[in-house]
């Protein structure tokens, strides 16, 4: 899977960086490929945006 026109940090390689994806098979892919590159604060999150918003704000 190749990261195209991503805007990515330049300059802060810890800069935390959560990734969406079609599916989670999908943001997981791409979290691996970008682990692999100078980013070393990549997470995905398996659902959609919506559970991610529903869980946080459940705290």
């Amino acid at each position: 899977m190749k990261v195209k026109g991503s805007p990515m940090p330049l300059d802060d390689f810890d800069t935390r960086i959560v990734l969406f994806g079609r599916d989670a098979r999908q943001a997981k892919a791409l979290a691996d490929v970008l682990s692999k590159r100078p980013w070393h604060n990549v997470a995905y999150y398996p659902g959609t945006f919506e559970e991610l918003l529903a869980a946080l704000s459940a705290k």
